[in-house]
């Protein structure tokens, strides 16, 4: 349904934003996402300043994402 595909949306736009964030270029955030460089470009955008749902989507990833990192290094 159609929530379905928004939460996708939101969750492809959080990803393609971390991945540009950690160094990825947009076209090979594009490449690996089927998405042409130019929608991860307007993706990483609307994220620049995020409120809303995708806002705490974001933050949480992060923080999910940052914590395993420290669990591999001291492992």
């Amino acid at each position: 349904g159609q929530g379905r595909a928004t939460s996708a949306v939101r969750a492809r736009r959080v990803a393609m934003s971390i991945a540009h964030e950690r160094g990825f270029s947009y076209s090979e955030i594009g490449r690996a996402l089927q998405r042409d460089h130019s929608t991860v470009m307007a993706s990483v955008r609307a994220l620049a300043h995020p409120a809303g749902p995708v806002a705490t989507l974001r933050q949480r990833t992060v923080a999910e994402l940052d914590a395993g990192d420290a669990i591999g290094r001291v492992a």
